[in-house]
């Protein structure tokens, strides 16, 4: 592996074991969830399907302005003094709160501004209450990460999850449909603030709760630099499905939905790793520069490895996925699905250079990128989804997503490592996924999870016998996973 055997394993378990918390039970519980969300999208149909979809949709364009930067902001002022952990709290809580407010009236405002059916209104409505939830949940998640003690994290989303997930099939099994799952959807946002805050006052500390206007000015100052590339990313990765919606109907959301949401909950292994990533490199990076690079490049291999194969093999079993989790109705969705997993292919990598800009104290680069992607992105929505619905809006993900990594790209080479990955490595990458590609496509007519398993097996085969990683790498992180599992199984809550 050329100069990736440079770097010490150190560094590199250090990050597999941080990613262990924040990916293995999340994606455990977005596993099962993808089953669930197949039996609600066959019980509500396209058209109540798409519904939803918008709805949570369109609450969660507005999210950022409960935000305002000030999550980061959260974490760097705790976990530099903890001793201000109570005051500064109540002053964050308050102030957040009062954006959670903010944004509920706007989004009451503009639903009804664009002339929504009535229906779609009360569950935006509804919905819009998980706003308030999710701040002030998020305000304590965010004291959890500046305490280091992620395991709140992970047991609040776990625990919520999985009680939101037994309650969805409960209701619609006897009967309820959009208004009844809409507010099980709250109750679930509900619970994870309950349990969250369960966490945080008897481990932590309980918060002052005080309204400080000098504290709110400086602290919105403070986050603003956070705050508008958060909104342009948050408001750009949304606006597709509202353009959708308004263009083409609930069932075209409800299609583009249905594939969206299987290649979004894989988004968590990136989001994971990336986490995690991030102090390791930002501290090599003060240390050792191409320390800092190795690392990067090792890790954007592994993201390589991992997130091709998937890509690769949902192209080619596209239609019995899509068949076992929604049935024969969502057919239309197999195409989308098939486009939609490049982006998440893309999604992998851009993710990890952005969070390795922030690394390295170029994060007012990183941050042009939204500013020039979402415009990008209005403006192929605008001329595609006329024509194409839902295929346009699936491509105009894929587009803007190349377009992304492509100005990510140059500036990573400019700040960090001229060369992403070697050649030969490309190379031999390809190689795997053909190979494994060839395997899975002739065995695609039977079960799929033989399919699956199959090309996972000869493309593991492959990556050793290639040494596209070493098995001495191989190893030791299993080494890492082996001995993270054996820790978090004796794990108590103190």
């Amino acid at each position: 592996m050329g100069d990736y055997e440079s770097l010490p394993m150190n560094s590199t378990q250090k990050v597999v074991q941080n990613s262990i918390w924040l990916i293995i039970q999340p994606l455990i519980l977005n596993v099962i969830s993808i089953f669930v969300i197949g039996y609600i999208a066959r019980t509500l149909g396209q058209a109540d399907y798409g519904k939803f979809l918008f709805a949570f949709t369109f609450v969660a364009m507005f999210g950022s302005i409960t935000s305002m930067g000030l999550r980061t902001i959260t974490v760097r002022e705790i976990a530099e003094d903890k001793s201000k952990v109570s005051v500064f709290l109540g002053n964050i809580l308050t102030l957040r709160f009062f954006l959670a407010l903010i944004a509920v009236v706007a989004i009451f405002f503009v639903v009804n501004l664009m002339h929504y059916p009535q229906i779609t209104k009360i569950i935006v409505y509804i919905i819009s209450l998980t706003v308030v939830f999710n701040t002030v949940s998020g305000t304590f998640m965010d004291t959890f990460q500046a305490y280091e003690t992620m395991e709140y994290v992970v047991y609040t989303q776990f625990v919520s999850g999985i009680v939101l997930t037994a309650l969805s099939v409960i209701v619609l099994y006897i009967g309820y449909r959009l208004i009844g799952l809409t507010l099980v959807y709250c109750f679930g946002s509900f619970l994870a603030l309950i349990i969250s805050a369960l966490y945080l006052f008897r481990r932590i500390t309980t918060p002052k709760i005080k309204i400080d206007f000098s504290f709110w000015k400086k602290s919105l100052y403070k986050g603003a630099p956070f705050f508008y590339p958060s909104l342009v990313a948050s408001v750009g990765a949304k606006i597709g499905i509202i353009f959708l919606s308004k263009m083409s109907g609930d069932i075209s959301v409800g299609i583009f939905g249905a594939a969206n949401n299987l290649v979004e909950k894989l988004v968590i292994i990136p989001d994971g790793i990336c986490t995690a990533i991030f102090p390791t490199m930002a501290a090599l990076y003060q240390s050792s520069k191409d320390e800092a690079a190795i690392l990067f490049q090792r890790f954007f291999l592994y993201l390589f490895l991992i997130t091709l194969p998937i890509a690769v093999g949902t192209t080619i079993l596209a239609k019995p996925i899509i068949t076992l989790i929604y049935g024969i109705e969502y057919q239309a969705a197999i195409l989308i699905l098939q486009i939609l997993v490049w982006w998440l292919f893309l999604t992998f990598l851009t993710m990890l250079q952005g969070y390795a800009l922030g690394a390295i104290h170029q994060e007012k680069k990183a941050a042009i990128v939204p500013f020039i992607v979402t415009p990008c992105y209005i403006v192929i929505n605008l001329l595609l989804i006329p024509h194409f619905k839902e295929i346009g809006a699936a491509i105009s993900s894929v587009i803007t997503g190349i377009l992304s990594f492509a100005i990510l790209s140059i500036f990573i080479r400019k700040h960090l490592i001229s060369n992403l990955l070697e050649n030969k490595l490309i190379i031999k990458v390809l190689i795997a996924n053909t190979i494994m590609g060839v395997f899975v496509f002739l065995f695609r007519k039977y079960n799929v999870f033989l399919s699956i398993s199959l090309g996972a097996m000869i493309y593991s085969f492959v990556i050793l016998f290639f040494q596209i990683i070493s098995v001495n790498d191989l190893v030791k992180l299993l080494n890492t996973f082996a001995k993270k599992r054996g820790n978090t199984s004796q794990c108590e809550i103190r």
